[in-house]
């Protein structure tokens, strides 16, 4: 059994992420620019870094919900971004969520908020300072693969057998039967997506990235790539026909799993997307500059497999700060369970 830690990484002081990247928020503002000038239920907030959702509680009592550019809102249906750093592009900080905190809006709401930031502690004081109420949301995991303080073998062993089994194990017998080969598609972005979304219709039945969020991704990756970032478009292949696609995407020293897909019953007693996933974990053991192999938050259609892999995870708080006395008696009556109350998450 894997022994699962904390991930030092972001108890660092303003870790960048693949979220706060120059490409991830340009092309988030590149691609929602429209909707944020032109919904009148949306008030941009340049200054803050931010935007106002302005929408009704079960219709009767209206909120002004402020949320930070790259999260999305019931209007905003946006790829999640993870790991919320309130340090903007050329921004401290301290100074980006004293512009947050200073906005007269109803409230302020934070998603996927790593429990170890260092900055974290000082924003609830200052909340408090201010006589804005906090409430958290709800809780997630996002689990990684630290690849730098253990050498590949130690892993291998560290798994449940199982695991060791699907990851590892099975690739004699895809290779029995077929010439294996993993390979990466760039610059085809097109193709790419084009399988990842047929992997996606086959198997949930809707594609994996459409309308706006198609778009978002389609401009993000080649951003990524101009900033010196690696894109992998890695594609497993079995007698040269693809069978599994994963995106991964390296910022510094860490690879983030973004998505995947595979076809699912080619081989008896083979699952191919969790083969793939053995092939990208040892690779980022392979390369020195590699530190963390990233699965980040959410659970597979079955079981949550990203668990059975890691040997680190990131616990990570959503939460929402209240200006409001009306929406905090509200929020306080209900606990943790608000966010059932909440059209705007």
């Amino acid at each position: 059994m894997t022994i699962v830690k904390q991930d030092p990484f972001f108890a660092q002081i303003d870790p960048i992420t693949l979220f706060q990247t120059q490409a991830w928020q340009q092309s988030w503002l590149e691609t929602w620019h429209s909707e944020l000038q032109h919904n009148t239920k949306l008030i941009v907030l340049d200054e803050a870094q931010a935007y106002v959702h302005r929408h009704k509680i079960k219709g009767l009592l209206p909120v002004e919900t402020l949320h930070p550019f790259s999260q999305g809102c019931a209007e905003l249906a946006s790829i999640r971004s993870e790991y919320f750093n309130p340090n903007g592009i050329n921004r401290s900080a301290e100074a980006a969520l004293k512009t947050m905190l200073a906005s007269p809006c109803s409230e302020l709401v934070l998603k996927d908020v790593p429990l170890s930031a260092p900055w974290l502690e000082g924003f609830y004081k200052t909340a408090q300072q201010k006589n804005k109420r906090v409430f958290q949301r709800e809780v997630d995991i996002a689990y990684s693969v630290n690849t730098l303080d253990t050498d590949f073998e130690t892993y291998i062993a560290s798994l449940g057998s199982n695991t060791r089994l699907k990851l590892f194990n099975r690739r004699k017998r895809l290779q029995s039967t077929h010439t294996v080969s993993v390979e990466n598609m760039w610059p085809n972005v097109d193709g790419f997506i084009e399988l990842l979304n047929k992997f996606h219709r086959d198997r949930w039945y809707k594609p994996c990235y459409k309308g706006k969020n198609l778009a978002f991704i389609k401009a993000l990756l080649p951003k990524l790539h101009e900033e010196g970032h690696r894109v992998n478009l890695s594609v497993l292949k079995a007698d040269e026909q693809p069978v599994s696609v994963l995106l991964d995407i390296s910022v510094g020293n860490r690879t983030y799993n973004l998505q995947g897909g595979f076809i699912e019953d080619f081989l008896k007693g083979v699952s191919l997307g969790t083969l793939h996933f053995g092939y990208s974990i040892e690779q980022a053991f392979l390369q020195c500059n590699t530190h963390t192999y990233d699965f980040m938050a959410g659970e597979g259609k079955n079981s949550n497999y990203k668990v059975k892999f890691a040997n680190q995870q990131c616990d990570m708080v959503s939460l929402t700060i209240v200006n409001n006395s009306l929406l905090a008696m509200l929020y306080k009556l209900k606990g943790d369970k608000h966010a059932r109350l909440h059209p705007s998450l």
